[in-house]
């Protein structure tokens, strides 16, 4: 559990970056737009949901590989002490 509860706490803390990320990676235009500027526009248009669109599958995703990941270190100290 403690390692799938800081998956999640991980991703919802990163999801607003995920998305200005991903946004600014997919941007055709000629003009780029700074992170900042960028955020204030979704902001502006889209509002403060915009910024955690997909980050329940982010979570459940986070929370799946974190815990697994806490348990094979876990499982891997054991094998070698």
């Amino acid at each position: 559990m403690a390692g799938g509860t800081a998956g999640v706490v991980a991703w919802i803390v990163v999801c607003p970056l995920e998305v200005v990320k991903n946004r600014i990676q997919v941007d055709k235009s000629t003009k780029k737009l700074s992170a900042m500027k960028l955020m204030s526009r979704i902001w502006r248009k889209e509002g403060f949901g915009a910024f955690f669109r997909d980050c329940l599958a982010l979570s459940i995703r986070g929370f799946v590989v974190n815990a697994t990941i806490f348990v094979v270190y876990e499982k891997t100290l054991e094998l070698f002490s």
